[in-house]
């Protein structure tokens, strides 16, 4: 019995720390020709959490963050995008880049 109690807690504390995770994933293009952009970095403003977009411009960014962050899209020869993530959340965002 004590064996499944602490499998119960370990279970219990494992969810726990998996719904506090923040996930964003999403797709970043030329907003003038729809192409991909592929290796550009994103990060969450203020943390450690960042990504880099794949070949077909694709990303996955999870963290875990306590308070709302500003998920930043910098490119070279484009305008930064920024958008707001709140905590514990599962986003979806297409971020479409303007040359300068």
């Amino acid at each position: 019995m004590k064996r499944l109690w602490i499998i119960l807690i370990y279970i219990t504390i494992h969810l726990s720390l998996y719904a506090q995770e923040t996930i964003v994933v999403g797709e970043i293009y030329d907003a003038g020709t729809g192409e991909p952009l592929p290796n550009v970095h994103i990060y969450l403003q203020g943390t450690q959490v960042g990504t880099t977009s794949n070949t077909e411009g694709l990303f996955l960014l999870r963290g875990d963050i306590d308070r709302t962050r500003t998920l930043v899209v910098p490119a070279v020869g484009y305008h930064i995008e920024r958008f707001k993530i709140e905590p514990h959340t599962q986003s979806g965002i297409d971020v479409a880049l303007r040359e300068k």
